[in-house]
């Protein structure tokens, strides 16, 4: 469990050999269309997930085209959105054959689903983001409760990443030191965390 805690790092990491003309190719996209950039951006967001593309890709993106502060804003509003797509899926669409919803694993993942369950699985994400949503739709836990305890657990990771984006334009400045480290702390914030969400799921 804790060593999944250090995917975000790992991820980062191999995101730092990637061509940045990734990043700019994009941020191309979005400049030609300057005026609806943030529509573009937030529907890019809540449809990526939902094809488990790693969502803290775009999140840095963010940081890099918007800034800190809207791209902040722009990916909680994705993030809501995308979530709630998810969930709605399962909770309004999807039905589980008798077999699979009599089993003991499922009516106990169903029953323990909670606001502390759902906001501990979004400020640690080892388990994907998508996952955790459609996940969800299929539990007990109102909408409500889900959709508030996602939107809390996101602002962490999200503030993580975005700053990242937000000083990658150079590599070697002093606050792009500062927001990698930040990303370290977080990641052995989360290592500790596990151990309680290992508890909490732990059927």
């Amino acid at each position: 469990m804790k060593k999944l805690c250090l995917v975000p790092i790992v991820l980062f990491a191999g995101m730092l050999f990637l061509n940045l003309d990734y990043f700019h190719n994009i941020e191309a996209t979005l400049s030609k269309y300057s005026n609806i950039a943030p529509m573009i951006y937030i529907v890019i967001f809540a449809v990526a997930p939902l094809t488990f593309f790693p969502s803290s890709i775009l999140v840095v993106m963010a940081g890099r085209f918007f800034g800190f502060g809207w791209g902040f804003v722009y990916t909680l509003v994705g993030a809501l959105l995308g979530s709630s797509i998810a969930f709605m899926i399962t909770r309004g669409f999807v039905t589980l054959p008798k077999y699979i919803a009599n089993n003991r694993q499922i009516k106990t993942f169903s029953d323990k689903t909670s606001f502390k369950v759902i906001l501990l699985m979004r400020f640690v994400p080892i388990i994907p983001f998508d996952v955790i949503s459609y996940g969800a739709g299929l539990s007990k836990i109102s909408y409500f409760e889900y959709a508030l305890a996602s939107f809390i657990g996101v602002i962490p990771g999200v503030v993580i990443y975005t700053n990242i984006g937000a000083q990658s334009f150079d590599l070697n400045s002093t606050s792009f030191y500062i927001a990698v480290t930040a990303l370290v702390v977080f990641a052995l914030i989360m290592s500790k965390l596990a151990s309680i969400i290992k508890v909490k799921l732990d059927y």
